[in-house]
Parts: structure tokens; sequence; C-alpha cells
């Protein structure tokens, strides 16, 4: 075959396949129809001193003339349409839906639009510095309570018309739940807004942390009157010694997680007495010791000391000699 002929041949097959093309777009193009377009819309470069106080559409729709094929690729895209509102004043603002902002494929033409305009009202916002104040839900166990619970941090800036900043005096946070915290934590929250004035109004920052610190939570009780028990150092007899007072009363306190509550044969008052020095100075001043058990804290005692002194011993009556005994 010779190049002549192959060139021929290219030159066909290239013919041919323009001719399809432009067939295709023909036929394509008879079967245009109508197309509603429904846009979500955003509104760009809002003042930052401004606040929007008026009901703003979430969409356009847009009435478009297409094809099968052009239909087709609208659907799937993600449309969306934004309006540049940076020249928007205090007051009422009315600004045109500009179809040629969509970027539409070529040949798909707009025959209406609705709404034709985006019409809002605006007004002048301030700032406020407000306290962070903890939501809290669930029940705390028992054994535990909070010591302390800290936001960080305590105070948000809210941004909105001043009207509505005027009736914030606090913010509550989202939950945080109390059912079974036994140690200390921290987590962070989100800041909420009244749900009626939420869409005028900017946090900054919209989370805070939350610092919760627990404590074991105590039990108190008293006893009065217990015994005081004598330990004697250097030999003797606890019997030879004498204590004024004899008793005392002593308070304690203890960890909820214990099990039960402590009783009085577990507190125990007593006094150590060193023998050789009692005998030889005859009467000591000393303090009374508490015992408990593990874990429980002695928070008073009375009487502090006790006055210990030996028991007098009897002197033994000799009897009479009998040579001494007079006579009737």
């Amino acid at each position: 075959m010779s190049a002549k002929t192959i060139r021929d041949k290219i030159l066909s097959i290239a013919v041919s396949l323009l001719l399809s093309f432009f067939l295709w777009l023909a036929l394509a193009g008879q079967d245009t129809s109508g197309l509603d377009l429904i846009v979500p819309l955003e509104l760009a470069n809002m003042p930052a001193d401004l606040a929007i106080r008026s009901e703003v559409p979430a969409a356009v729709t847009f009435q478009v003339l297409a094809n099968t094929a052009q239909g087709r690729f609208l659907a799937d895209r993600k449309l969306n349409f934004q309006v540049d509102v940076a020249s928007a004043r205090e007051g009422h603002n009315v600004f045109p839906v500009d179809a040629e902002a969509l970027d539409l494929p070529r040949g798909v033409s707009v025959r209406k639009t609705s709404p034709a305009v985006i019409e809002f009202e605006t007004v002048k916002v301030a700032d406020k510095a407000v306290a962070v104040k903890p939501t809290l839900t669930g029940e705390l166990n028992p054994a535990y309570r909070i010591r302390s619970l800290m936001i960080e941090p305590d105070r948000v800036t809210v941004k909105g018309p001043p009207e509505i900043l005027a009736a914030i005096t606090e913010l509550g946070t989202s939950p945080i739940a109390l059912d079974g915290l036994t140690r200390d934590g921290a987590l962070t929250v989100a800041v909420d807004l009244p749900e009626a004035q939420s869409p005028d109004l900017e946090l900054s920052p919209r989370e805070v942390r939350a610092v919760i610190s627990l404590e074991e939570r105590r039990l108190e009780d008293s006893f009065t009157g217990l015994p005081i028990g004598i330990d004697l150092k250097s030999g003797g007899r606890t019997s030879d010694v004498l204590l004024s007072p004899e008793r005392a009363d002593i308070s304690v306190s203890w960890s909820a997680v214990r099990a039960g509550p402590v009783r009085a044969e577990e507190v125990q008052a007593r006094v150590f007495v060193d023998a050789e020095k009692l005998k030889a100075e005859g009467r000591l001043t000393l303090p009374v010791v508490a015992v408990a058990p593990a874990g429980v804290t002695i928070t008073a005692i009375s009487p502090v000391n006790v006055t210990v002194t030996r028991r007098a011993v009897p002197v033994p009556v000799q009897p009479a000699h009998p040579a001494e005994v007079s006579a009737p």
C-alpha cells in the first residue's frame, strides 16, 4: 500500500469521526429541557462589624435549559453559589443574584432565578466577656466529693447585637457527667449559647476545658468515756498506778470508702508510764495517746493529759507482844 493511500485512509477516518461528533451534538441539542438546580447559598465577605438580623434563604433555585447529557453532568456536580456582600451596610441590604457566578457548562442557559435578589437586615455588633459555668449531670459516687472544678478559660468573648448581649450574664457548657467518676480528670466541653439567639451570636473560643479534682468524703464520730489503758515501762504492776481522770473522749474521722463505720471497741486511749520515774517522783503528768485502725484519723481527744500517781501501799499492823499486855 502506497503512502498516498494510507494518508487518504487516515483523512477519511478523521472526517467520519468529526461528522459523527457534530451529529451527536445536533441530536443531543434536540432533547433540551428545563431543569431546576437548587444550589446552597453562601454570603461571602460579610463585614466583621455587622450581624444579619433577618432570615436569609439557604439556597437559590436556578431554572436552566440543558440537554440530557448536560443534565447528568450538572446532577453529578456539587454546585455552590456565593454572593459577595463586602459592601453591606447597617440596615436594609439588597444584592442581585448573578447567574454567571454559578459557572455553568457551556450551552446551559439560565431562564429564571428564585429569588432574583438576596435581601437581609444588618445591625452593628458589639462584643462582651461572659463567665462560663459548668453544667453538671448525674450523681457523684457517694464516697467522693468535688474538691474543685475549674473552667479554663472561665470567660469567653460573645459577639452579637448589643440588645441580645445585654441579656446574657453567663453561659453554660455541654453536660459534664459525674456518674462513675472516682478520680481527677480534664475534658474539653462546648460552650452553650441560648438556642433562640445562637444564630445571631459568635463565640470565641467555642470550647473550654473543665478540670475536676475529687477528694474522698470523710465521715465523723465521737466516743465518750473510753477507759484509758496503762502501759508500764521498767516493770511494776498497773494495779499500783492511779490515773486522774480515768476515761477519755475521742473523736475520729475516716474515708467513706471504708467498709462500715468505726466502732468504739476499735478506738483505744492509752497512757505510757515509766514505772521507775513514777517511783522516783511520785506523780507525773503524761499525754493520752489515742490508737485507731489504719485509715482512721484522730481529730480530737479530751483530756489531753492525765495525772499519774502511785497507789499508796498500806503498812501492815504488827500485833502487840503478849508480855506488853497489861494485866487487868
